[in-house]
């Protein structure tokens, strides 16, 4: 947390202290923290914020609520998106952990998030839904370009997917897939980066259909 501050104070001097990457968005420097990294930042908060949720479950009930929304503000502070998925299981925990009143949470929460919204917010909501409605082969983010053409395999190679080491995976270099999707020149394969950022992208290309359904259903079991 010192970390993030004094790197919001600093700004990029700050990254360049700590020899990070300086990346920025909406004009501002986006803050790595002492991890070095936006990403390895964001899991962290998320981390803290859900021990600090279920460490004491019934004694931090009352400040689960306003912990979130201070949470949702520094994600939203510092553009960091990934990290919301800790929002999602806050919310089913705040609601009981009942299916019922978490879908009832969350619709409720839907209506009400347009009093909260601003040009910031319009505009990352806004960047993340264009990041997956350009065209793949022309779109310069890697996760839409994976999740896309996953869904792609997913139907040619119904109901098992492409096979391991085929598409997302540290030993799918040079796979043959990439050639037959006609993606293999993109700049993200020829530099292997951020073809791997997907999980999900990487179950479903290469195991389809019934990859990602036994894939769910052991996370059940194991959740359960």
């Amino acid at each position: 947390i010192v970390g993030v501050v004094i790197n919001v104070i600093l700004g990029s001097q700050f990254n360049a202290i700590l020899g990070a990457d300086i990346t920025y968005r909406f004009d501002m420097v986006r803050p790595v923290g002492l991890q070095g990294s936006t990403m390895n930042l964001g899991v962290t908060f998320a981390f803290m914020y859900l021990f600090y949720l279920f460490y004491k479950p019934r004694e931090n009930y009352v400040t689960a609520i306003p912990m979130t929304v201070g949470f949702a503000f520094v994600c939203i502070l510092s553009s960091m998106r990934t990290p919301f998925v800790a929002l999602l299981v806050s919310i089913l925990f705040i609601f009981g952990g009942s299916l019922k009143r978490w879908v009832i949470g969350s619709a409720i929460l839907l209506v009400l998030a347009p009093l909260f919204m601003n040009e910031y917010i319009e505009e990352l909501i806004f960047m993340t839904i264009e990041n997956f409605t350009n065209d793949p082969t022309e779109s310069d983010y890697i996760r839409g370009i994976m999740i896309y053409f996953s869904g792609v395999l997913a139907i040619d190679y119904f109901p098992f997917g492409a096979g391991a080491a085929s598409y997302g995976t540290f030993l799918s270099d040079n796979s043959p897939i990439y050639r037959d999707l006609g993606i293999s020149t993109l700049w993200y394969f020829q530099q292997k980066w951020g073809i791997y950022d997907s999980n999900l992208a990487s179950l479903l290309g290469e195991f389809g259909v019934f990859g990602i359904t036994l894939f769910v259903y052991f996370l059940y079991k194991l959740i359960r």
